[in-house]
């Protein structure tokens, strides 16, 4: 019953998950660049390559090259049949459903996102990484399948958790839970976990292993929600702080440089 009365929270609040992760739209080129000389000096190098171009679709309004880099990840999973190759398809397809979005392309989106959850759903005995993927896409989805969102909406937090219970030291599997969680409104029992999976999220490595195949995103995306709680909550001090070492933690991510633009009186730097 909790679980239903989750719905509407990721009703109300996937668009605004989709928005937090478009956030790179106003940034400048150097601080792109910045950002993707960051990223390959200290992440995984498939990571680094989908979402620098993700971002610049976001700033040039043009997504040639993440449809290009799509199809090479496609390529390069029906000649190896390696679920490596969906995930990084699945991930990279989401992303293009975001910029879709945003560039008024609803059926497009919409296409994209189904696309990609078919791309992980498909497969047999998921890890973690993509029951945490898989989570955070079926939430997303409820956009586009409002009408569907009694049952997407529990699914979602089901595969959020069965993340969590195959790897409790997946930074994007507490993620996946922390989404759920602060967009569900307090008549619903949201908010009540927010600090515990976010500082829970935290205490995860990127990686357990550095491995150039592999996922290292969530970190980011984790301090954004954070900080945000912070504010909602009237809590500067904290918010600052969770600012200041999310700067030193991830560097100028666009998410950071959003938050800092939205919220300049209170996260100075």
């Amino acid at each position: 019953m909790k679980k239903r009365l989750c719905v509407l929270g990721f009703t109300l609040g996937i668009m605004a998950v989709s928005c937090v992760l478009l956030f790179g739209q106003a940034s400048s080129s150097s601080a792109h660049q910045s950002y993707g000389q960051a990223q390959a000096r200290h992440t995984a190098y498939l990571q680094e390559r989908v979402d620098s171009a993700f971002y610049r679709a976001i700033r040039t309004r043009n997504a040639r090259n993440l449809r290009r880099l799509i199809d090479s990840l496609e390529e390069q999973y029906h000649q190896t049949h390696q679920r490596i190759w969906a995930y990084w398809v699945a991930y990279a397809t989401y992303e293009l459903s975001i910029y879709e979005m945003v560039n008024d392309s609803h059926q497009r989106a919409k296409r994209s996102i189904l696309t990609a959850i078919r791309c992980l759903d498909t497969l047999d005995d998921k890890n973690a990484e993509e029951w945490a993927l898989l989570s955070v896409m079926t939430g997303y989805s409820i956009t586009f399948r409002w009408w569907a969102a009694s049952w997407l909406g529990p699914r979602a937090i089901d595969y959020a958790e069965k993340a969590v219970a195959l790897d409790s030291q997946n930074i994007r599997a507490w993620y996946a839970l922390l989404v759920n969680d602060f967009y569900t409104p307090a008549l619903f029992g949201g908010g009540k976990m927010v600090d515990y999976y976010g500082h829970r999220a935290l205490r995860c490595p990127d990686q357990v292993l550095p491995n150039p195949y592999l996922p290292s995103w969530g970190r980011a995306e984790t301090y954004d929600l954070l900080i945000r709680w912070h504010l909602r909550q009237k809590r500067a001090n904290s918010a600052q702080e969770l600012f200041e070492e999310a700067s030193c933690q991830v560097g100028p991510h666009p998410l950071l440089r959003r938050l800092q633009r939205e919220y300049s009186a209170i996260l100075s730097h």
